[in-house]
Parts: C-alpha cells; structure tokens; sequence
C-alpha cells in the first residue's frame, strides 16, 4: 500500500496501473502531470500470494516523492516507470484523458519504408450498418454474429454480405499481437462493439491491413476511463504504412504460407491428447492396491531456505504440464503442506480441478488438496499412471464419486476402490515410450509455430522499415 497526497493507492500484483499524485497545492506549481506505472507488487497471482523478484513499488515511491519535492523524475526510473505529461497535451482533444499509456509512447516514423497513411484515408467506415441484438432477443439461426473479439453466437439473418475487416471498439484488447482485427466474410451480423471497415482494395489489402493493425499497439488511441474504447475518430487517424499493390501481394502470399504451416502444426497441438488402447486381457485391480496415499506432512514455517511448492494452479489440466514459477521460500508458506519426491503421482482432488495430475521429477512440497500417490516399482510405472490418470475413461468415473456442496472433491476412500489396469510392467514401459515419442512429435509442432510465428512478425516489421 503507497500512502499519496489525497489519498491512498492499493497495488494489486499483475495488475498494470498508473497513479495519479494528487495534490491541489502542488499542482499549482507545476504545469504537467505525472504518471507511474506499476506492474508488480513483489507478490505473485497465486493463492499463496508468495513473494517474487520483481516489485514496482520502491521505485514508485521514490519517483513520487522527488515529483512531490522538486518536480524531477530520478532517472533511473524516468521513461521505464515514470513519466510526465502536460496538462496542455491531456487538455487539447477535449476528453481529459488520464490513461498513463496513451501518452507514453510516441510513434517515429522516420524509418519509415513506405508513406505513412490514416486509415481513413484508405477504409470506409460502415459502422452505421451495424445493429446490436440482445442475448435474449437474439433468435439462433446460421449466421455469424461478431462482436470485438470475433464470434459471439449465431443468428436468423444478416446485415452485411462481403468481406470486411472488424476491429474492436469496446471489451477488445488492443496490444501489439493481441489480434485487435480480424476478418468476416459471407453473411453475417456485427454488433456495435466492433467497427467495420470496407477497405479500398486499390490501396490496401485487407489481408496486409489486419497484419498491420495487430502488429501495432494501439494503447495510445484509447479513451475512456471506465470503458476504454477505441472511438472512431481515433480509429480513422491510425497511420499506417502503404506499400505498392505488388508489394503488398507478395507480402500476404508470403504470410499465407506461414500461416498454412502454424495451422496445420496447431491441428497437431490442439488434437493430441495421451492416449492407449485398453487390452481386454490386462487384470484390473482397485487403484489402492496399485498406488498408495503418502501422507508426509511437513510444516513449513519449521524450515528455511528454497522450496518447490506445486499448488492446483499451477498444474495444466489434461496435459499434466507445471504452470506458473513454483520456486518460493518455506516461510512464504504459513500451512502444513504434503512432501512429495521424483518419480510419484500428484491428483487433484478437487472440482472443476480433476485431471490435474502431474508425475514428479523433483523434490517438492503441495498443497493438501493434491493427493501424493506411489506405488511398488516392481509393478507399476508412475509415468503409466499419470497418464491413466488423466484419461476420460478414469475422469468419468471420478464424477461419478464427488462429495460436497461447496467444494466437491473425491476422497481416497473413493478414489481408491476405481478399477484401474494392471499390464505388466514391460507393457507399462512401452506404452510411455510410444507417448513420449508422440509428444516429442508435438513439442516440435509448437517450436515450428513459433518459428513461423516470428518469420510473419519479421515480415510486417519490414512493412514498417525495420531491417531487423
């Protein structure tokens, strides 16, 4: 918490926030207004709230109190941090803006390759053709009804025919890459979150123009406090480069093809899940003759240093991946907790968090809502189960056992009494042999997407003048 004159700022970590120092007496005395940004609070977003490195807050408070002294920004943090703004600059459209973000960056032109343009010039608008229909008076039908973020429903009728670019009015993020344009075709119905633009095809490309637009961040275009938006008149004064026409196709044939090969490789991605084939003749034994419950409590405020702490947020559900920085100090953790070692079984216990199973290579501790599960190696391969684990055949049989109004969640009584297959452990092996080929296979998918990914970027940053 950061005590201002006027008031009185609470941070909130992840959250990125600019202050406003208020002080009536002071801003006599200066004609600009300072902004600073803070985007961590040294806590992260996790239940836990445990401490991280990264924390805005000193150097908040030291830009604020020589802003307060002597109107001077200290230059370790001027720019990255803090920045000051006339009051002349915020005043000169009339909205009296106080979104820090739409005057921190000015745009240079100056390597510009090609002419610089607004989109007026180049798009007209057809917002005047777009209606909104409410959820309830919607009537659901075959055409696609479009909001800020792409497809909101589907619906009895359409307004426009054609291909058109939509880019976010309001409830739309507007970051460089944040996908703030796309395009629609066919028959469809957009309602009044998104502007519609008709671009004149002589000029500009409606492929090249989406690029252009989502490479850009349009933070500075915004205004509005409470609703950021995207008004029209700003949206018609966004420069953009414009190459020749010629230039323009082998610039889109070119991403194109990138963007056949980040599809195909996403097919890949999104599609592949774990799986085996369940042999008849494989015996099936309760799972609590195969993998038992350890109970190794441990408190955490009796020791020191570094530890691995796995909460249920920080395993991705069905794919058994570690999310988030697990890193943090024993004294950051004021509960007893479960002490797990490699080579065990975390399960989530809780719903919506089943199929949150993770298999250990570290040391670590979790949290009590995770059951640490191990079995006798002579038998059972925990990788074969983590995967078993996670599968719908196993899910569908968990739901069935949940307890609890508030927080249902399986209990071990339960959980260990599902049938579960018991293939010889020869078998066990190969079967997680076959799916970490397959996943090796996949992982190559995501790095190609990537790598296309960055070809695409390189691509639209030569459109700006970029040789980098």
């Amino acid at each position: 918490m950061v005590s201002l004159p006027g008031g009185v700022f609470q941070p909130y970590s992840g959250v990125k926030t600019s202050i406003l120092l208020l002080d009536r007496e002071f801003a006599k005395r200066t004609d600009e207004i300072l902004f600073v940004k803070v985007e961590n609070d040294g806590f992260d977003l996790g239940a836990q709230r445990r401490k991280i490195e990264k924390n805005d807050l000193p150097n908040a408070l030291k830009a604020l109190e020589s802003w307060k002294q002597s109107a001077v920004i200290p230059s370790e943090v001027e720019g990255s941090l803090a920045f000051a703004v006339s009051k002349e600059k915020i005043a000169e459209n009339g909205e009296y803006n106080l979104t820090g973000d739409r005057y921190r960056k000015i745009v240079d032109y100056s390597n510009a390759k090609w002419p610089m343009v607004e989109l007026g010039e180049v798009c007209e608008i057809l917002d005047s053709k777009r209606k909104p229909i409410t959820k309830g008076e919607r009537k659901s039908g075959i055409y696609p009804y479009y909001g800020a973020t792409g497809i909101l429903d589907y619906v009895q009728d359409y307004i426009f025919d054609e291909k058109l670019v939509l880019v976010g009015e309001d409830g739309a993020k507007w970051d460089r890459g944040d996908k703030t344009a796309f395009i629609a075709t066919g028959k469809y119905w957009v309602n009044n979150h998104a502007h519609v633009l008709r671009p004149n095809r002589s000029k500009i490309l409606d492929e090249l123009l989406v690029e252009i637009i989502n490479s850009m961040d349009l933070k500075t275009y915004i205004s509005g406090i409470t609703v950021p938006k995207l008004n029209q008149v700003n949206l018609k004064s966004i420069k953009i480069p414009l190459p020749p026409l010629e230039v323009q196709k082998q610039v889109v044939a070119e991403i194109e093809q990138y963007q056949k090969v980040i599809d195909g490789a996403k097919q890949v991605v999104e599609n592949w899940k774990p799986s085996f084939r369940i042999d008849p003749n494989w015996p099936m034994i309760e799972l609590g003759k195969v993998l038992y419950r350890l109970s190794n409590s441990i408190d955490p405020q009796k020791k020191q240093g570094n530890v691995n702490y796995v909460g249920l947020e920080n395993i991705e559900p069905n794919t058994g991946r570690l999310i988030g920085d697990i890193e943090t100090k024993y004294q950051n953790i004021k509960s007893a907790k479960t002490y797990f070692e490699p080579d065990q079984v975390l399960y989530g216990k809780l719903r919506p968090n089943l199929n949150k199973v993770f298999y250990t290579n570290f040391h670590g501790i979790c949290s009590t809502d995770i059951f640490v599960l191990q079995g006798n190696r002579n038998k059972a391969n925990h990788k074969f189960y983590s995967y078993y684990l996670r599968s719908k055949l196993f899910n569908d049989k968990v739901l069935q056992g949940l307890g609890g109004a508030q927080l249902p969640r399986v209990s071990w009584n339960y959980l260990s009494n599902i049938q579960v297959p018991l293939p010889s452990l020869k078998v066990q092996k190969q079967i997680v042999e076959e799916i970490e080929t397959e996943q090796k296979i996949v992982n190559s998918n995501k790095k190609l997407i990537g790598k296309m990914e960055q070809k695409i970027e390189a691509k639209i940053s030569e459109v700006w003048g970029d040789k980098n």
